[in-house]
């Protein structure tokens, strides 16, 4: 079986049953600064890849939107030098801007003056991309505590109508990787996360999260 069509199978299963494929690289590189969307009716697609460094545990989880539907999937995992998190738009829908925060406890996620998640100060952002169906974060492990809390927005926008109108067609979701919900009246989620120790792998310090 030659790789295009090998790769071509993994993208297959994973959006039909959901089960855990690998991938790692995004449509565009990540982009940790700060800014305004500007993303355009142009799109990209992207297939799944195979990383040539996977070595941790992979996690599969939903992206739900706000009435908790499924808009996308997305896989966690790591190599011995980063944290992967990927997420793949589905049934023709594209990621805008995504925004993802690590952090040790709870109490560090950015929330509003009126309690709810503050996602445009979360430490890790990719924005002002043009449209995608596949967004991917990578973290150095050395910023990624041993047990991380982890919440992730991403704006997933559908552009084929189908049978949905026009107006539904081109409507942003703020969509959250499954986890537990918080804020006030606008809710996020957040899931706790360990990575795993490979070969090679350098402990982290777990009192060490930046930006960048």
């Amino acid at each position: 079986m030659n790789h295009s069509r090998f790769r071509f199978l993994i993208a297959s299963t994973f959006f039909a049953a959901g089960i855990a494929a690998v991938s790692v690289y995004s449509c565009e590189k990540e982009s940790f600064t700060p800014g305004l969307s500007t993303a355009s009716q142009d799109v990209e697609i992207k297939k799944v890849v195979m990383p040539a460094d996977f070595c941790g545990e992979l996690i599969n989880k939903p992206v739900l939107d706000a009435h908790g539907a499924v808009v996308a999937e997305s896989m966690i995992y790591n190599t011995d030098k980063y944290l992967i998190v990927s997420v793949y738009a589905q049934n023709g829908r594209y990621i805008e801007d995504m925004y993802m925060n690590i952090c040790k406890t709870f109490d560090e996620i950015p929330l509003t003056d009126w309690g709810n998640p503050q996602y445009s100060s979360f430490n890790f952002k990719i924005i002002g991309k043009k449209l995608c169906n596949i967004r991917t974060f990578q973290v150095p492990l050395k910023q990624v505590p041993r047990t991380a809390m982890i919440s992730l927005m991403a704006e997933v926008r559908p552009l084929i109508p189908t049978s949905m109108s026009d107006k539904e067609a081109s409507r942003l979701s703020q969509a959250w990787i499954e986890g537990k919900f918080y804020g006030a009246d606008q809710k996020g989620r957040v899931f706790i996360h360990s990575y795993t120790y490979c070969p090679g792998t350098v402990p982290a310090d777990p009192d060490v999260v930046s930006a960048n």
